[in-house]
């Protein structure tokens, strides 16, 4: 069976902070519409949130909680970020590549520069540049 680990549940804790209370919503919705939808392909979904776990535990269902990042991409065929929390810009990428089954990284933030990515060995799909 397939496993992600989608990096945030829900970005949309930062927004609501600066008050954009609208987007956050959409936002939310966003994340759970992705989960949802891999899960309904068969997908295990194993989860790293360093603010919006609690929130997102009582919401989805059938997700693997880990606390730390490292945990949660050991042994996953795709890592997918969902946010920009700074812990994610300072994970040990060779570290990350070396716990995962499959390094592939679906970049939904642009954290990390493609060019740099692939150059660690890592197939990587980012968004909206």
């Amino acid at each position: 069976r397939t496993s992600i680990s989608p990096f945030s549940w829900a970005f949309f804790k930062r927004l609501v902070c600066k008050g954009e209370t609208n987007i956050s919503g959409k936002i939310e919705r966003m994340s759970n519409l992705i989960i949802k939808k891999l899960q309904s392909l068969g997908v295990n979904i194993v989860a790293f949130d360093p603010v919006a776990e609690e929130n997102a535990r009582k919401i989805l269902q059938n997700v693997q909680f880990r606390q730390k990042p490292y945990d949660a991409v050991a042994g996953c065929d795709a890592l997918m970020i969902i946010t920009e929390w700074n812990e994610f810009r300072v994970l040990d990428l060779n570290k990350v590549k070396s716990l995962m089954k499959h390094p592939v990284i679906i970049d939904g933030r642009n954290v990390y520069e493609p060019k740099e990515m692939h150059e660690l060995g890592f197939s990587y799909f980012g968004f909206g540049r």
